[in-house]
């Protein structure tokens, strides 16, 4: 966390899960009363767990709600090989899932690439 006068910036690095956005909300929490903005960099995050991306985007409304502030999250730019195979390649590949790929609905295959 860089902290000035009147404003912050949380740096996150890694994977983003519950822990990480709670500590993140918690370091927020703990800035003087004078910081009124606040800015999470997600530019270095790894592995982004949706849940906990929603808790830290909601949290952080209400703590610029409650401090009558703003705040702005920097979302890291994702490659579209990223947003569409390795996500849908992970749930479906995952060995403790116990999905079957035939019959669950939660299950993304992807078709194989075709050449033209």
């Amino acid at each position: 966390m860089e902290a000035h006068p009147c404003a912050a910036t949380a740096y996150i690095y890694g994977p983003l899960n519950a822990s990480v956005a709670a500590r993140a909300i918690l370091a927020c929490r703990s800035l003087p009363a004078a910081v009124r903005r606040v800015r999470v960099d997600l530019r270095g995050v790894t592995v982004c767990d949706v849940d906990a991306l929603m808790m830290l985007e909601v949290l952080l409304l209400e703590w610029s709600s409650e401090r009558r502030g703003v705040n702005r999250i920097v979302y890291p730019n994702l490659r579209a090989r990223d947003a569409i195979v390795a996500i849908p390649c992970a749930i479906r590949d995952a060995p403790d899932a116990g999905l079957r790929p035939d019959r669950d609905d939660r299950v993304v295959l992807t078709r194989p690439f075709t050449g033209s």
